[in-house]
């Protein structure tokens, strides 16, 4: 299965933390 997702962070902080959440799912194989 692929999925491509549109993410609009508020702040860089918030965009970090929206990344070390999904790079930390197992269910996530590669987030660019």
């Amino acid at each position: 299965i692929g999925l491509t997702v549109t993410v609009r962070a508020q702040s860089r902080e918030h965009l970090d933390d929206i990344y070390r959440a999904l790079t930390g799912h197992p269910m996530v194989k590669v987030v660019l």
